[in-house]
């Protein structure tokens, strides 16, 4: 879908479960995290809405993405509502994808998941299945294309 799609999309009929924001433009993709964010605050002020980096030293050492689909799952006690972004997700959706389509098939209300990725293999099975629950977002490069003018 591309990103202005995706933008309107998005004021209509709220967010996903799970967004892959895919494409080399970083602006884009931050462009979109921030307005999933504000989407989620807008139904619910109380959601946690954060970032984690699996590489970091931090995240990376213990994460696991089955926990942070449990996580998805769980309800919290003060907000009924969770945004996380993967940051960067490209290794984890090849290692990972029988988990994120089972996360797909049942995904826990409430709750989005977007994968910052730097490309996505449209030929795969899970690239393939983020539709029609999840949705794959164009992040192209600012000036790939000539302008329409």
């Amino acid at each position: 879908m591309k990103f202005a799609a995706f933008l309107t999309e998005l004021d209509r009929s709220g967010p996903r479960p799970l967004y892959a924001m895919a494409g080399p433009e970083a602006y884009w993709r931050d462009r979109g995290w921030r307005a999933i964010t504000s989407a989620v605050l807008a139904s619910d002020p109380t959601a946690e809405c954060r970032t984690i980096d699996p590489t970091s030293r931090e995240e990376g050492a213990g994460f696991d993405l089955a926990r942070l689909l449990a996580d998805l799952a769980t309800p919290s006690l003060f907000a009924s509502s969770h945004c996380f972004r993967l940051r960067p997700a490209t290794g984890l959706v090849g290692a990972w994808a029988d988990r994120l389509l089972a996360y797909l098939e049942a995904p826990p209300s409430g709750a989005t998941l977007v994968l910052d990725l730097e490309r996505l293999d449209g030929r795969t099975r899970f690239a393939r299945s983020i539709s029609p629950r999840g949705a794959t977002v164009e992040c192209k490069a600012l000036f790939s294309s000539p302008p329409p003018w």
